[in-house]
Parts: C-alpha cells; structure tokens; sequence
C-alpha cells in the first residue's frame, strides 16, 4: 500500500526516487515491464515537474528519472 500512495510531495526527486526504487521491490507484479516501471514513477512526481516530463513519453525508466533531475534543477 505504501508503494502504491507514493508522491513526490516534499521530497526531492532524487529522494523520491530512492524512495521509489526502495518500496518497489514489494510490488514487482505491478512493475513487471519498464514502462510500467516508468509510468508509475512519472505519475508519483509533483504535478510542476511530471507536466515536464509527459510530453516525451519517455518509457525507459533510467531516462525518466534522469530528465526528471534535469527539471527539478532548472525550476
């Protein structure tokens, strides 16, 4: 459940991410593709930084959480 109600909220997206990447491992059924993987991480980020990212439709997760970092230091 956890994992399920993870957002972004106060962290910081590279905490986020620690924080995703930690809880995830009790939900590998939800997360068996990458794009899954990387969809639920793009929906767990604040609203400022996910509008961001969507329009690259980014499906490899490593690339996600990489443009992710890239916006949070440009805001």
């Amino acid at each position: 459940m956890e994992f399920q109600d993870l957002k972004q909220d106060h962290l910081t997206v590279n905490q986020y991410e620690v924080k995703f990447t930690q809880l995830s491992r009790y939900a590998e059924k939800l997360l068996s593709e990458e794009e899954d993987r990387t969809k639920r991480f793009v929906r767990g980020l604040k609203s400022e930084v996910r509008s961001k990212l969507i329009p690259f439709q980014l499906q490899v997760y490593s690339q996600a959480v990489e443009k992710a970092l890239e916006v949070e230091r440009n805001m």
